[in-house]
């Protein structure tokens, strides 16, 4: 298991310091950028509704479970393998906070189980102009199993792009990043929140942790 990959228990409060970090996915009622990158199409503001609109199949906003920022979590209902959930970074001030920090955050949470099943983040790639192509991650970033009565576990998903960021053209053209899924069993139950922008203090204060708050889970 990845060295990046971390039990976050106490990630709220010590984001709330001042580290220079910046949201890009909340899931509460506004658009940020976030598709579909298999269709393109926009997992966009529910308009107050825990149910995406006809078009937009595929993801629910979610009050409950998974909410580890405001009052929604991002649920993906699609099940199997190429499923494939993308931030494009579409504005100035969003290519200068990609610029200004070097690492990405995501909450990554799994439900209660209810019957068997698993589904995992394969791979985390980097697409942007004068980088192109390529993953940041090769090997699997995190697996969850689960099982009848199994508990509900939320993990802190953290990816490194700081190697990527010489290669790309200033300013930037296009940035995005993209998290291909997978998933195997009758109950599909992905779940994600408080996606943010943060630069290295950040991250060496969260690992620095890692004995007293944080610990790690092998699946």
């Amino acid at each position: 298991m990845s060295k990046k990959l971390i039990s976050l228990c106490f990630v709220a409060a010590l984001l709330g310091t001042s580290y220079g970090a910046t949201a890009i996915g909340n899931w509460e009622n506004w658009h940020n950028g976030w598709i579909d990158w298999g269709n393109g199409k926009l997992v966009s503001d529910p308009c107050n509704m825990p149910v995406q609109t006809t078009g937009k199949a595929g993801y629910q906003y979610e009050p409950t479970i998974g909410v580890t920022a405001g009052d929604t979590s991002l649920h993906v209902t699609q099940t199997g393998w190429g499923q494939s959930l993308s931030i494009k970074l579409q504005t100035v001030g969003m290519m200068d906070e990609f610029l200004a920090n070097d690492h990405l955050i995501i909450d990554y949470t799994v439900a209660a189980g209810t019957q068997g099943g698993w589904n995992e983040i394969y791979r985390v790639s980097l697409n942007a102009s004068g980088y192109g192509f390529h993953d940041l991650q090769t090997a699997t970033v995190f697996h969850y199993d689960f099982w009848a009565g199994s508990a509900q576990r939320t993990n802190t998903i953290v990816i490194d792009y700081s190697a990527a960021l010489a290669s790309i053209t200033l300013p930037p053209g296009y940035v995005e990043f993209i998290f291909a899924l997978n998933s195997g069993g009758g109950q599909n139950e992905y779940y994600f929140d408080k996606a943010m922008l943060i630069p290295e203090p950040a991250t060496i204060a969260l690992l620095g942790l890692g004995g007293l708050l944080l610990r790690r889970r092998k699946r």
